[in-house]
């Protein structure tokens, strides 16, 4: 039987994606401001929706749309309008980005495609308060404790104490997988946003939910025993050096990162 297979790219702005010639699988989503103008591309402000609050869940607002509004296709995924998943080591030729039958081949062996896990020398924790406020953190792990509490422990080792997470809320996965996702992430940031207060938070600091769910996905995959692909990103409007792309293709950017946290983190005796 034939899959459907929906990949959304998400965009805040006008965008042309013809010169990526990407497969017929992708589609763009329209967020923000640019979701409320007219036009022929879809927006995440039709049927059920969260777009109103694109400010502070950033593209969470897409990947509530397509749990809501997507009932047909098999396969779903979200990528960025500059962001896209590659089947290539080196080369950010848009021509590596996964076809549809890439895409379905490989979810024939995996249960989610994700990004490559990005480590910080400082680790996942202190990383977030570069964007993000420490009470957040607060108000999250004692949502989850209420709502969830078998994760609490996994919450702990996975973001507060781990050197890496996902980055970009990015993932392709059967829907079965993604409706159980969306169903855990929604719950949990519903109750974080009940107990927040954004008074006085900077324009950065408001894409609050946004930046956590980042985090949260990683402790949601922890505890679910799935097959995980992880796959390279490239970002089509920058330009990286070749020898910093070379240093992240085998691993040695990230293994310096993930060695200093672990150093630190045993000087500090924990």
């Amino acid at each position: 039987m034939k899959k459907s297979t929906a990949i959304y790219v998400v965009t805040h702005k006008e965008v042309n994606m013809e010169p990526l010639e990407l497969d017929q699988c992708y589609k763009l989503i329209r967020v923000g401001a640019y979701g409320k103008q007219k036009s022929m591309v879809l927006s995440d402000r039709t049927g059920d929706n969260i777009a109103e609050k694109n400010p502070n869940y950033c593209e969470l607002t897409a990947v509530y749309w397509i749990w809501k509004n997507d009932a047909q296709s098999d396969i779903v995924g979200l990528c960025h309008y500059r962001r896209f998943f590659t089947t290539a080591a080196l080369s950010d030729s848009p021509q590596y980005i996964p076809s549809q039958k890439k895409i379905e081949e490989l979810l024939e062996q995996y249960d989610v495609i994700a990004p490559r896990r990005e480590y910080s020398y400082r680790g996942a924790y202190q990383a977030y308060l570069d964007c993000g406020r420490e009470k957040d953190i607060q108000t999250t792990e004692r949502a989850i404790q209420k709502i969830c509490p078998e994760y609490s422990e996994t919450f702990r080792t996975e973001f507060k104490e781990s050197p890496c997470g996902y980055p970009a809320n990015m993932m392709i996965c059967r829907r079965e997988i993604f409706d159980q996702y969306c169903a855990w992430l929604f719950e949990i940031l519903t109750e974080v946003e009940k107990n927040t207060d954004l008074e006085g938070y900077s324009a950065q600091e408001a894409r609050i939910y946004g930046y956590l769910s980042e985090r949260l996905f990683g402790v949601w995959l922890a505890r679910q025993h799935l097959r995980i692909k992880e796959m390279r990103v490239i970002n089509t409007e920058q330009e990286a050096p070749k020898f910093r792309e070379l240093a992240k293709w085998i691993g040695l950017e990230q293994l310096v990162k993930k060695i200093v946290f672990q150093t630190r983190k045993e000087k500090r005796g924990c």
